[in-house]
């Protein structure tokens, strides 16, 4: 027996039994690629096989193939071309956007104590939203840690649902979306919040270094307000340049708030403009909604960012690349090889400083195509597709199956659709289902921490659909489940 048939046999022996009627309600996991998508990253890996992986990308290259990922990407979101850099994820891209972000600060502020001779007592701050995605939130904090007394970690919280929520359910009527109104003091420096000693004292705004939301979160359909949220800190920011040069004579330390964006829900099912967001930098992923292959997904940096010769946390000689062979005359025995006239390398002008030399490129032609599919239904029409099903799901779960709460049910206005069974664990669910032919996913309160903790809420079931999704399809597993469930009662 070969190893493929014993992987096989092996895989199949984990994997519970399962009807031979397949419905994917899963595209915020892992969106099925369209076929075009397979064929073109097939197309590559073949060309792999009989040319060589390195002949292969040079012909990509060399045909202009693999530059029209970034530019299709770009026009996507409303970008620049040199904006954009492609990654293996949203949160690798993520992580890469913050660290650079955060570390600037770190540097500026350092420098800013040395020439006023004093320590800069005031801690700076990374504010969250609610529903911040668990991976944000750790590399926050734990920078946050590392830094001891200098940094700081606050949520924005969430505005209250206006409809009241029934006594059945867990939630305490948040809505999940960030309160506007609280941001705004924030800004305004009216905001409060304790210290380490219990005490409370009002944020000031201009220690605000970085603002992070999630568009869409993993574990409900709210959508961020991150159009009205990037026009607040974008006004903040201009009035803060007016008087920047004052301050400076002064000696105060004084930066931008940068505004960072997890776009990796939300492109693929809803139309995202940066240029509206006016964020210095968003992340997405190619295997959600974009329908995109797995080990995807792109960053974009604003010029106006780049152009501050921001630098990644961690880089190699592609995206900073060595300019010559050191001369004998600079490189000899005992060099400090840091120094630049032995090892000279600069950035690359563009955001592509934020790539490494190693990736898939059949997975990038694959992402490619998956976003000019994307753009060729056109993306204000699969918004409206995915809203109309989504809300469909909605209702029929509400009106039919009692023993099912919708988390955040208010204010679900996209393809994300979470929900939890009186008296049965989101586990069960998915795997009933998963025996059924449905594919769902669970999302652990774990995920999403604030929200989790605000909302009082348990691990959720998620049905997230996508245009290709079908009304037939929704009403056939809401069928199931409610059977389901009632022969659990029985």
């Amino acid at each position: 027996m070969s190893s493929s048939s014993l992987f096989t046999t092996s895989q199949q022996q984990q994997q519970p039994q399962r009807k031979q009627q397949s419905i994917h309600l899963n595209h915020a996991g892992a969106s099925p690629s369209p076929q075009r998508v397979l064929d073109r990253v097939y197309k590559h890996l073949q060309l792999e096989q009989d040319a060589g992986g390195y002949a292969a990308q040079n012909a990509v290259q060399d045909s202009g193939e693999l530059s029209k990922v970034y530019q299709t990407i770009a026009k996507l979101i409303r970008a620049e071309t040199t904006e954009i850099a492609l990654c293996e994820s949203a949160t690798v891209a993520w992580t890469r956007a913050f660290y650079a972000m955060v570390q600037r600060d770190e540097q500026e502020r350092t420098k800013s104590s040395v020439m006023m001779e004093e320590p800069c007592t005031k801690p700076r701050v990374i504010l969250v939203s609610e529903a911040e995605y668990a991976a944000n939130v750790v590399a926050a904090c734990q920078w946050a840690r590392d830094h001891d007394e200098h940094w700081m970690v606050l949520a924005i919280p969430s505005a209250t649902a206006t409809i009241p929520t029934t006594t059945a359910c867990l939630e305490y009527g948040s809505t999940g979306m960030v309160d506007l109104e609280v941001f705004d003091s924030m800004l305004e420096g009216t905001f409060r919040y304790k210290d380490k000693t219990g005490e409370d004292v009002f944020l000031d705004p201009s220690s605000i270094a970085i603002a992070c939301i999630t568009h869409v979160p993993t574990n409900s359909g709210i959508v961020n307000p991150v159009e009205v949220i990037g026009e607040k800190i974008s006004t903040y920011n201009l009035q803060r340049q007016q008087t920047i040069e004052e301050q400076r004579e002064e000696g105060t330390y004084c930066n931008s708030i940068k505004y960072l964006v997890d776009a990796c829900q939300s492109v693929g099912q809803r139309d995202v403009n940066v240029q509206k967001i006016k964020c210095d930098a968003l992340v997405a992923t190619g295997r959600k909604y974009l329908r995109g292959p797995r080990g995807t997904g792109f960053l974009y940096i604003s010029n106006d960012i780049l152009a501050q010769n921001i630098m990644p946390s961690h880089i190699d000689h592609f995206g900073c690349p060595i300019a010559s062979v050191p001369p004998s005359s600079s490189y000899h025995l005992g060099s400090q090889l840091q120094n630049s006239d032995v090892i000279d390398f600069s950035p690359r002008d563009g955001a592509k400083r934020f790539e490494f030399w190693e990736s898939s490129i059949s997975a990038r032609l694959g992402l490619g195509e998956a976003v000019c599919l994307a753009m060729e239904q056109g993306l204000p029409q699969i918004s409206c597709d995915i809203h109309r099903l989504s809300a469909l799901l909605r209702n029929v779960l509400e009106e039919e199956i009692p023993s099912v709460r919708i988390h955040h049910k208010e204010s679900t206005t996209c393809g994300i659709v979470t929900f939890y069974c009186r008296d049965v664990d989101a586990r069960s669910v998915q795997d009933a289902m998963w025996k059924l032919g449905f594919e769902l996913s669970v999302v652990p309160a774990t995920s999403t921490p604030l929200d989790s903790s605000i909302t009082n809420v348990v691990d959720l079931v998620r049905a997230s659909i996508s245009y290709t999704t079908t009304e037939e399809e929704i009403r056939v597993f809401c069928s199931a489940l409610a059977a389901y469930l009632l022969e659990r009662e029985d």
